[in-house]
């Protein structure tokens, strides 16, 4: 009896966690997913770590979009405001600028641990012809966006923060996958 009342206090916990993760995430991240992160400049190529890799510090790539490749499928943590983490599905780690906030730095994946290198923000709507960029928040900056190097359409570019430009590397699609 005490170990069923155990189960059933467990269950009930978990229920009311995910109850207030929904009732706290904002609008803007009602969609949490899963989905996946396009670039536009990169040739609407969809972001995974490289070869699929659930390890720590693993490049963060373009490659062909592929909706059953769950290294391809995130999700949004919401951190405050409009700032959020994105998950990988496969992995359970943390889109990452790794290092600071400065130019070509690069984009892995890393254990989610509340710093500010995992915190990213979306662009505003800028409207049906147009897709937002994707700001990241590190050192509590947004002057670096998640940006494809030279716009290349290269498969397995690995991607970097860079100055803000409103170019083509630096746009950025949401896909919802279901």
């Amino acid at each position: 009896m005490g170990r069923r009342r155990q189960i059933v206090t467990l269950v009930m916990l978990l229920i009311t966690s995910f109850a207030a993760v929904i009732a706290a995430t904002p609008a803007t991240a009602a969609t949490t997913g899963p989905f996946q992160i396009r670039v536009i400049g990169g040739g609407f190529q969809c972001l995974q770590p490289e070869g699929g890799n659930t390890l720590q510090g693993t490049r963060i790539v373009q490659t062909r979009c592929d909706r059953n490749n769950t290294a391809q499928h995130w999700m949004r943590a919401p951190v405050s405001g409009n700032v959020v983490h994105f998950v990988n599905i496969h992995s359970g780690l943390c889109l990452n600028a790794h290092g600071a906030a400065a130019r070509e730095t690069p984009v892995d994946q890393w254990p989610c641990n509340g710093i500010s290198n995992e915190n990213w923000e979306e662009g505003p709507d800028p409207g049906p012809e147009d897709f937002p960029p994707l700001f990241s928040r590190v050192s509590g900056t947004k002057s670096l966006c998640l940006d494809v190097p030279f716009s290349q359409e290269t498969d397995g570019l690995a991607m970097w923060i860079h100055r803000c430009n409103n170019t083509s590397a630096q746009k950025i699609w949401i896909s919802r996958l279901f």
